[in-house]
């Protein structure tokens, strides 16, 4: 029986008689790992084998016919693929951008595929660029971008212009069944002292725990021939001539600097990002860029901004996608409209762009993260999960698959029950109990969400889908603390401390407020061990303040010092006036807190500010900002609580010098 296009099935024992390991050339027998379809129609009838090597523990596939990719345009919607939602132009470039850039001028790309690292490096870093590469990709790129791509394959003795500075490979050696020829084309083209960096996946996460979103991008059974490990690829570059080399592990990759000169390459955890914001904005004002190549840069600016919280404007270029989508597909981008299209993509027929899960997905960020109603943005997740859904059916029919698309179908749902926590915390656990497998870190963040949304119940259900002692253990002392039973409280937090890590942190930042009850200096001494490790005392600070231990608020108001927070400053001039002594300062305080709070703050919140500054003023035998203070109350009689109206009034009795005139 055939085997399902994107079925994967892990194997046991040994195979003799395998071909030798293209990485070391060692013919013992070899480990048998997994078995799968052919993704190359003409060879589907019989399933590959992935074998491991024994002595470098390199993986390959059994049968290394190589795929001529000059003839063929493979599916009829990759192109339009890859620009909208596969290429990770971001990671293209990452690796050249770890490198001191001014140590370069001039770079070979061989199989460039669209061309973007090559664009970037021209654009970003003012490198002389060519490329090489004869697939329908490149020759797509070639005209997009208007770059230097020859439709060859390279060899020693092309002539490109060359030497480099650099010849990079992105995803390219792990398609060659002979690495010891590719790498001889690469040093053929490389100046003395020039680097070679080439990424590859890394044959170390071929695993069954790695999720199927993620392990078919590095398997690409027929496509990709050998995938190598770290040192297995130091090896064949050491082997090749290269005297010095260097590894990094990106994820599910891996990335090789080699050169005949010593070097260390600073592999930061991520690029400057603001570059390659910039190039993504620049090129969008390039004139006339392809309708496909136009929706795939609008979309990862798109995912930039809401990645740094940049709402505004990522609502302002959502606008920009919603009449692009509009104007090429026909569709409206809402929750509602995408799900319409869901069974026309399951068929793959595409007619909506292939990052319609990532906009939907990152959309919801910013419901969820940056409006007042974050419920909302639910709404959104649960589309995103159910079209990222529709297109993998679509891509593991053709035994594909795309990670991000992946990441967005498993998310989310989660983020969905994130979001029905702020509008009926009821339904988020009802539906946090149907995910097919919520890890630990994500219960821990329903139920602390809920606790902070003042949920007890519900954050008590949730702590209890997991075995985490210690998050059950924060929640009761939660619940405790807000019913006023401190000793149990106190208990409870002890246990969650012991387990440590934030959990433990949290419930230490809990039992700080426990203890304002309990012993106030103790609270004190550990308020200010949670400072050190830059916990915010505000809570602490208040609490003291509101329970009378004015001396022990005193020994950490620095903490709060500077801070324009109204609530805290409230509490400041409460402090300034009784304990401290400076009235004037405390009407000062209490003026701020109440032009501060706005709208943000109860009646009886807001007007007992004014009643404490009339009261401060009154202390500071400042009658003329008294009476000030008493006509602004009188003028706003309807807005101020009758008993805050009736302690004015009694002030006003006793000192009548402060009545308005």
């Amino acid at each position: 029986m055939q085997q399902k296009l994107g079925q994967i099935t892990w194997l046991d024992g040994q195979l003799t008689g395998a071909p030798p390991c293209p990485a070391c050339g060692g013919t013992e027998p070899k480990t048998l790992v997994l078995e799968t379809a052919n993704l190359i129609q003409e060879r589907q009838s019989i399933p590959l084998r992935l074998v491991a090597c024994e002595t470098c523990r390199t993986r390959y596939w059994t049968d290394l016919g190589i795929f001529h990719y000059e003839g063929s345009d493979g599916y009829s919607w990759s192109t339009r693929f890859y620009v909208e939602q596969g290429a990770s132009i971001d990671g293209l470039i990452e690796p050249i951008a770890w490198l001191p850039a001014a140590s370069i001028k001039s770079c070979l790309e061989i199989g460039c595929g669209f061309g973007f690292s090559l664009d970037m490096g021209r654009v970003l870093f003012g490198w002389r660029t060519v490329g090489v590469d004869p697939s329908p990709l490149a020759r797509a790129g070639r005209i997009a971008l208007e770059i230097d791509i020859r439709p060859i394959y390279a060899d020693s003795e092309s002539e490109l212009g060359g030497p480099f500075d650099m010849v990079y490979g992105s995803e390219v050696i792990e398609h060659v069944a002979v690495p010891q020829e590719f790498l001889k084309i690469c040093r053929a083209h490389l100046a003395p002292g020039g680097m070679m960096v080439l990424t590859t996946p890394d044959g170390d996460s071929i695993r069954p725990d790695v999720p199927t979103a993620a392990l078919m991008p590095i398997l690409s059974p027929g496509h990709h021939l050998v995938l190598y490990n770290g040192n297995s690829l130091q090896n064949i570059a050491r082997a090749a001539g290269f005297a010095f080399t260097q590894v990094v592990l990106r994820e599910h990759s891996l990335v090789l600097y080699a050169s005949d000169r010593p070097f260390v390459v600073d592999a930061a955890p991520i690029i400057v990002r603001g570059p390659y914001r910039a190039y993504l904005a620049g090129m969008l004002e390039r004139p006339g860029p392809a309708s496909e190549l136009r929706t795939g840069l609008r979309y990862r600016l798109f995912k930039e901004l809401v990645n740094a919280r940049e709402y505004h404007a990522g609502l302002t270029l959502f606008g920009e996608i919603i009449d692009d989508c509009q104007a090429r597909f026909g569709m409206e981008l809402s929750p509602e409209k995408a799900l319409d299209g869901i069974a026309a993509i399951r068929r793959g027929r595409f007619n909506a762009p292939f990052c319609l899960p990532g906009l939907l997905f990152f959309r919801g960020m910013i419901a969820l993260n940056g409006s007042p109603a974050p419920a909302q943005s639910a709404a959104w997740f649960d589309a995103a999960a159910a079209t990222a859904a529709a297109f993998r059916t679509a891509y593991q029919a053709v035994g594909i698959d795309d990670g991000e698309t992946g990441e967005i179908e498993r998310r989310g749902p989660e983020l969905a029950v994130l979001a029905l926590c702020h509008s009926d915390p009821a339904l988020a656990i009802e539906r946090a109990r149907l995910l097919p497998s919520p890890g630990d870190e994500f219960i821990k963040t329903l139920a602390l969400r809920l606790l902070d949304l003042g949920h007890l119940e519900q954050a008590a259900e949730a702590a209890a889908l997991t075995e985490n002692a210690a998050l059950t253990a924060m929640v009761a002392g939660w619940g405790h603390l807000l019913n006023n039973r401190h000793a149990e409280a106190h208990d409870a937090l002890q246990k969650a401390m012991a387990g440590g890590g934030p959990i433990g942190l949290r419930a230490q930042s809990a039992d700080v407020l426990v203890l304002t009850s309990l012993d106030p200096g103790a609270a004190v001494k550990l308020g200010r061990e949670l400072s050190a490790q830059s916990v915010p005392l505000d809570d602490l600070f208040m609490r003291l303040v509101d329970l009378g231990h004015l001396t022990q608020a005193a020994a950490i108001e620095s903490a709060v010092d500077g801070s324009e927070a109204w609530r805290l400053l409230g509490r400041r001039g409460i402090l300034a006036l009784i304990y401290s002594k400076h009235p004037t300062f405390a009407a000062e305080l209490f003026q701020r807190a109440f032009d501060t709070a706005g709208d943000q703050g109860s009646a009886d919140e807001l007007w007992r500010l004014k009643y404490h500054q009339l009261l401060a003023l009154i202390t500071a035998a400042k009658a003329g900002a008294a009476r000030q203070v008493a006509k602004e109350i009188a003028s706003a009689d309807g807005d101020v609580p009758q008993d805050i109206t009736g302690m004015v009034e009694a002030l006003l009795k006793k000192h009548p010098a402060a009545r308005p005139g």
